[in-house]
């Protein structure tokens, strides 16, 4: 969770910078009393963010190995994909998610791990096929693993 707030927070100072950007709140309410993550308005239109931090449990030397499942948090990207679809239909969606981290072992020889979560929200989020793999933004931070990050336009 402290991944997330800490992203939002970069997320945002980022975005209060550009020129066309305007009303940006943390925590703004839907019509449907739940809060996304963020939103701000762009060339008059509405924008609503919702955010998600996936640590993976693939092995890597260096990095702590944590117990929680990829799937779970996977489940929650697409939790995420699915309530902007339902709660933001008036506005514009984006899912800003990271997964990490990825060994570059993994991208190298074996995507096909990879390519099953990526696949996986992509079907039950009605998302064009092969459409993560193509906006995936690869940061190594070592030579032996980095992070996925992914920014989605929902609705």
């Amino acid at each position: 969770m402290q991944g997330e707030r800490w992203l939002k927070f970069e997320l945002a100072a980022a975005l209060t910078k550009h020129p066309e950007i305007s009303s940006l709140v943390l925590e703004d309410g839907y019509l449907a009393n739940r809060r996304s993550d963020l939103s701000f308005v762009c060339e008059d239109e509405k924008y609503y963010v919702e955010m998600k931090t996936a640590n993976t449990n693939w092995r890597v030397e260096g990095v702590e190995n944590l117990h929680r499942p990829v799937t779970k948090n996977i489940a929650g990207i697409i939790e995420n994909i699915q309530i902007l679809n339902k709660l933001a239909p008036t506005a514009h969606g984006i899912a800003v998610f990271t997964i990490f981290p990825i060994p570059e072992r993994l991208l190298n020889e074996n995507q096909a791990k990879l390519n099953l979560h990526l696949d996986r929200i992509e079907r039950v989020t009605n998302l064009e096929l092969g459409s993560l793999r193509e906006n995936m933004d690869y940061v190594p931070i070592s030579d032996q693993y980095g992070l996925g990050v992914f920014v989605i336009n929902v609705v």
